[in-house]
C-alpha cells in the first residue's frame, strides 16, 4: 500500500475552467449564427433556382417546356411558403437577387393572397419588377385600381404603359382612373422594353391611355 505523500495537493486552476466555459459559449454562438445563416440562405437558394429555371424557359422555351410559375410555387412548398420566400427574395438588392421580375410571376401564381405583395412590388427600385406587377394586377379588378392609378405617375414609360393597359382590362370599374388617363393621352414616351414595332404608335403612353379609356368607357373599337 503506497505511503501518503507529504507534498501538498496541487491547487485547482480556475482559469482553465474559465477557458473551457468560454470555448463552449463561443461554439454555441457559432452554431446559432450558422443556423440563422442557413435559415436565411436556404430560402434564397430555393427561389433563385426557381427564378433561374424560369429565366431559361423565358429565353429558350424548349429547355423546360413544362416549367412555369405554378410549377415554381410547388417547388417552393406551396402557396404560403412560396409567398414568404419570394417576398424575402424580392427585398434583396438586385445584384444579389437577379431576375426579380420573374419572382413577380411566382407571386402572381400564388393567387389572391399575393395581392398586397404585388401592390408592394409597384414600389420596387427595379422598373422591370414594377412593370411585371402592373401586368399582374389587372386580374384583381376594382381592388387594384388605386395602386394602378398611382403607377400612372411612374417615371418609367413601361410601367405607365402596362398600368394603363391593366386599367383598360379592368373596364368600367376603373372609372376612377379616367382623369389620369386623359392626362396621359398627351404623353409621347414609349415603352422600349416590349416588342412593339419601332416606328409604330403602339407602345407609347398616349396609345395605351387611349386604349384604356375606350375599354373603361365601353366604346366600340373602330371597324
Amino acid at each position: 500500500m503506497p505511503e501518503p505523500s507529504d507534498q501538498p495537493a496541487k491547487p485547482v486552476d480556475h482559469r482553465d475552467r474559465g477557458v473551457y466555459i468560454w470555448w463552449g459559449v463561443g461554439l454555441g454562438v457559432l452554431g446559432i449564427l450558422g443556423l440563422a445563416c442557413w435559415l436565411l440562405l436556404a430560402p434564397f437558394l430555393r427561389v433563385k433556382a426557381a427564378v433561374d429555371r424560369l429565366a431559361r424557359e423565358d429565353v429558350k422555351p424548349k429547355i423546360n417546356p413544362h416549367y412555369d410559375a405554378p410549377a415554381a410555387v410547388n417547388d417552393l412548398g406551396g402557396i404560403e411558403p412560396a409567398l414568404r420566400q419570394v417576398t424575402f427574395y424580392m427585398h434583396l438588392p438586385g445584384r444579389i437577387a437577379p431576375n426579380r421580375w420573374l419572382a413577380v410571376r411566382i407571386l402572381d401564381a400564388c393567387g389572391a393572397k399575393a395581392f398586397p405583395h404585388l401592390v408592394g412590388a409597384l414600389r420596387a427600385d427595379d422598373s422591370n419588377v414594377r412593370t411585371e406587377a402592373a401586368c399582374a394586377l389587372s386580374k384583381y379588378g376594382v381592388r387594384a385600381v388605386p395602386a394602378l392609378v398611382r403607377a400612372l405617375g411612374d417615371p418609367e414609360p413601361s410601367v405607365v404603359v402596362y398600368s394603363a393597359l391593366s386599367l383598360g382590362r379592368i373596364g368600367p370599374d376603373a372609372k376612377a382612373a379616367v382623369p389620369m388617363l386623359e392626362k396621359a393621352t398627351t404623353d409621347p414616351r414609349k415603352d422600349m422594353t416590349g416588342s412593339w414595332p419601332l416606328f409604330d404608335e403602339r407602345g407609347t403612353v398616349r396609345w395605351a391611355a387611349a386604349e384604356a379609356l375606350k375599354e373603361i368607357r365601353g366604346e366600340e373599337p373602330p371597324k
